[in-house]
């Protein structure tokens, strides 16, 4: 049973980690489509993890996701031109979050890719 729970968590953590990877990409091509990330999805993590009272790293965590739907949000009410993508500004919270993810889930630097 324990094993399970370890390839459980594995294939978790390897789902976030890749949705990091995806996040970080729609921050290096334009597309003409609109928001390129789920405000939704971003938001409602950040509500989870807050419902855990978080301190320290976890804290920084749910910050550093308000932040990536603060930039959506702003970027969502923009005409989306390439310009505004060029500054939505989003990198630099997922960034963040890859930080935080590889600190709080107790990983290696080499693990960080999905």
């Amino acid at each position: 049973m324990a094993e399970d729970a370890g390839s459980m968590r594995d294939e978790v953590v390897k789902g976030w980690m890749q949705s990091l990877a995806d996040f970080d990409q729609a921050t290096k091509e334009f597309n003409v489509d609109g928001v390129p990330l789920a405000i939704e999805g971003v938001v409602a993590l950040a509500d989870y993890v807050d419902s855990l009272v978080p301190t320290g790293d976890l804290q920084r965590f749910s910050g550093s996701l308000r932040a990536l739907a603060k930039a959506n949000r702003a970027y969502a009410i923009t005409k989306q031109t390439e310009n505004d993508f060029k500054n939505w500004g989003a990198a630099a919270h997922i960034n963040d979050l890859r930080e935080l993810s590889v600190r709080l889930l107790g990983m290696s630097g080499g693990e960080t890719s999905a």
